[in-house]
Parts: C-alpha cells; structure tokens; sequence
C-alpha cells in the first residue's frame, strides 16, 4: 500500500514538472511571438515613416511654384539684355540688373548660344556709265570721272534738301489759288504779275494740277540758286560742258548750266534730260507725262539728246 502512494506521489511530481514546463514554454512562445508582432509594427511604421516625406515631396514643391498672374507686369522681374550685334560677333547677350533690384534668373545655355538674326541690307546694282556708278540712270551730268560726280551729288542733295523751304512768288501762288487778272484794271500791276503768272505756268497748272506745278516751280528755285552759287563765268569758247565745270572749276555755260539743274531734279524725283539743238543745250522735265523746258513750256524731246531720259 504504501509503496502504491508512493509511485502514485511520484507520478503528480512528473506530471507536475511536465506541465510546468509546457507552461513556461508557453509563456516564452507567447513573449518571443509579441516580440516578433511589435518589432514587425515597428519595421513597419519606420518604413512609412521613410516613404512619407519621398511621397509628400512633390506635392510640396507643386505648392512652392508659384503660379503665373497675368497684367502683374509689375510682380514679374524683368531682365535687360544687350545684344551684340557687331559684324562677325557670336550674337551674345548680357544681363543686367532686374527693375527691382533682385538678381535676374540666368538664361539657358540655348538661349544665350542663339544670335538674333540681323537683315542683310541689299545693296542696289548701280549703273555704270563710262566707268562711273550713277545714281539716276545713265546721267553722268557730264563729269570725268567717279570723285567728280561724287562731289557734283554730294552738293546736288543739298540743294535738294532745300526745296520744301523754297517760296513760291505772292502772285504766282495767287494765280495758283484761282485768282485771275481779269479781276483787276488792265493798267494795275495786279493783273500785270497775274497775266506774267498765266503765261509762265498757267498751262502747266492746268495739264497738270497746282501740286505738280508747285513742285516744279520749287525745284527749279532750288536747282537755280545751286547753279549761282558757284559765281561760275562763261568763257564763250564752249569749253564748260559738266556740272562739276559749274560747281567747283567756275566755268559755266548753257550746257554745263542744264546739266546742274538736271542732277537737281533727278534727286528731287522728277524724270530729266538735256537736249541740244543749233548751238544751245536745255534741260527739260518730264511733270504729268508731259516734256517741259526750264520756261514751263512744253517741248517734248526736241534736240539731240546729251543726256537721255531715266
């Protein structure tokens, strides 16, 4: 009997310890499984914690850029920029200071890298006439050579430059108002200055209109006054035969004379020509399809030419 308690005693010892030890080992799966839980919530939230911020990032510097305000000129720095648009030159450009002081944003590599392109100016084919570069067609206005038109035309567009300020006679510019000498007594120097005024320019006026008259009337004033200027004298041997005889040898007669006027209306834009017949030479100009002499009448190409028309 009492050998059967204790094998009994001895059997609850074993079984005893037996589960103790199942409970410690319990105990311990438990503790190390929430460790294993928290450290996988902890790996986790510092993975999130990482990601957040790359995530965020864009949504950040989206809401830094500022967005573009149209007619704020005044909020938008503006950049000046020189160019360098020197023949040959690479095309570059300088910044400067913005208008309100900040540092102006640098530009791309591309865009600094391309030169403005700049027009090539076309430069007219001038004719050439015994060796010489005319400006209106073949008149050479009778000069030997390149420097003496040269200077001829350097003179002649000052004369040019001249007829705007060129006043037109008080009578004449009646006459071309539509007053008449009919209108005054016949002994009056009224109708006197108004009859000279009819028959100077009264048919021209009418072929051609009072704006074409008055034209004429200043080119011719202008191209006279540059042909006086010179105090030129007439030798009576038939020598002077060029403006530049005229202008800068003091040498003057019909034909150098009208070669003067001519290179005067030539700049002033009318077409011209200078004619010779029995020993004499006139310039004539071509005002509303009509050919008239320096006496405002109309001749048409009479003569041989010394100059032919443009």
């Amino acid at each position: 009997m009492f050998k059967n308690k204790k094998k009994i005693s001895i059997y609850i010892s074993v079984i005893s310890i037996i589960a103790i030890a199942l409970i410690v080992t319990t105990i311990k799966n438990n503790i190390a499984s929430n460790e294993k839980v928290a450290t996988k919530i902890d790996k986790k939230r510092t993975e999130q914690t990482q990601a957040q911020p790359q995530e965020q990032q864009p949504q950040q510097v989206a809401q830094a850029t500022p967005q573009p305000q149209q007619n704020k000129e005044e909020d938008t720095p503006k950049v000046n920029v020189i160019e360098d648009n020197r023949v040959g030159g690479e095309g570059n450009q300088q910044t400067i200071k913005t208008n309100n002081g900040s540092a102006p944003q640098q530009q791309s590599q591309s865009q600094q890298s391309k030169p403005t392109p700049q027009p090539q100016a076309q430069q007219e084919q001038k004719p050439t006439q015994q060796g010489i570069q005319t400006q209106y067609g073949d008149h050479t206005y009778g000069v030997r050579n390149q420097d003496e038109y040269n200077k001829v035309m350097n003179k002649v567009r000052v004369a040019a430059s001249t007829v705007g300020s060129q006043q037109i006679d008080e009578d004449y510019m009646a006459y071309l108002n539509g007053d008449r000498a009919e209108n005054y007594p016949e002994d009056s120097d009224k109708y006197r200055a108004l009859k000279g005024a009819e028959r100077s320019i009264g048919y021209m006026n009418l072929k051609c209109g009072k704006d074409a008259t008055i034209k004429w009337m200043k080119v011719q004033m202008a191209a006279n006054k540059l042909a006086r200027s010179a105090n030129a004298k007439n030798p009576y041997d038939g020598s002077p035969s060029s403006a530049y005889d005229v202008l800068y040898n003091g040498l003057v007669d019909c034909d150098a004379n009208s070669q003067v006027k001519s290179a005067v209306y030539d700049a002033s834009g009318f077409e011209t020509s200078v004619r010779y017949a029995n020993g004499h030479a006139w310039e004539v100009v071509k005002v509303g399809n009509i050919w008239w002499d320096n006496e405002g009448v109309p001749s048409g190409l009479n003569g041989n030419a010394l100059s032919n028309p443009n």
